[in-house]
């Protein structure tokens, strides 16, 4: 840390790139999403009963948040 400091530099730290369990899913969750009339924890358990995808409810909310900005 010091050194980087002492030479004034600086850059952010990269984010390592990993796959999601709700990757390739967005447009099956946008018609379930509008289907349910934005119920996301009924998304949610159309995914665990149909993909046999288990995910926390938060995970769901924050994957079909950008539809519910429409």
């Amino acid at each position: 840390m010091r050194d980087w400091l002492r030479r004034g530099e600086w850059w952010s730290c990269a984010k390592p790139s990993r796959s999601k369990k709700l990757d390739g899913l967005t447009k099956w969750l946008a018609a379930r999403f509008r289907q349910h009339a934005g119920n996301a924890d009924v998304v949610r358990q159309d995914l665990a009963a149909e993909k046999g995808i288990h995910v926390s409810l938060r995970t769901v909310e924050r994957a079909v948040a950008p539809l519910g900005q429409n």
